[in-house]
C-alpha cells in the first residue's frame, strides 16, 4: 500500500520523521530505497524503482510546526513537493497534563498549519 502512495511523487515531505511514527516509516522503506542519507540535516530517501522520488524525513529540530510563519518557508525552500505526510504528535502523556497548551499546538494547530499549505 505505501509503494502505491509514494510512487509518482518528486518529493514527500514527512513531518514527525525523527519520532515514534516516522522512525518506523524509516525502517518499513529503508529496503525499498536506492540510497539513504542526509540533505540539509534532513533524513533523505530516493526510491529505488523512481529515482526522481525522494522522500525527506523533517525531525522538529528542522522545523518548528507550531510556527504558521517557519512551517510555510520551510515546504517553500523545499519547493517542489508533492506530497506533506504528518507523522508528528506530542506523545508525553504525564507532561501534555501538565502542558496542555503545548499539546494542543502540537496535536492541533500545528496539523492546521500544515493543512493550510496545501489550500494555497
Amino acid at each position: 500500500m505505501y509503494k502505491q502512495l509514494l510512487n509518482n511523487h518528486s518529493r514527500i515531505l514527512l513531518f514527525g520523521g525523527t519520532g515514534v511514527l516516522g522512525t518506523t516509516w524509516w525502517y518499513l522503506l529503508k529496503p525499498d530505497m536506492a540510497a539513504c542519507g542526509r540533505e540539509d540535516e534532513l533524513l533523505a530517501m530516493t526510491m529505488a524503482n523512481d529515482a526522481r522520488t525522494q522522500l525527506l524525513f523533517v525531525g522538529s529540530h528542522n522545523c518548528d510546526l507550531k510556527d504558521s510563519p517557519a512551517v510555510r518557508t520551510f515546504v517553500t525552500d523545499f519547493e517542489p513537493v508533492s506530497l506533506i505526510l504528518n507523522a508528528a504528535a506530542y506523545t508525553k502523556v504525564v507532561r501534555a497534563e501538565e502542558d496542555p497548551h503545548r499539546c494542543l499546538a502540537v496535536n492541533s494547530w500545528a496539523v492546521g498549519n500544515l493543512a493550510h499549505l496545501t489550500h494555497c
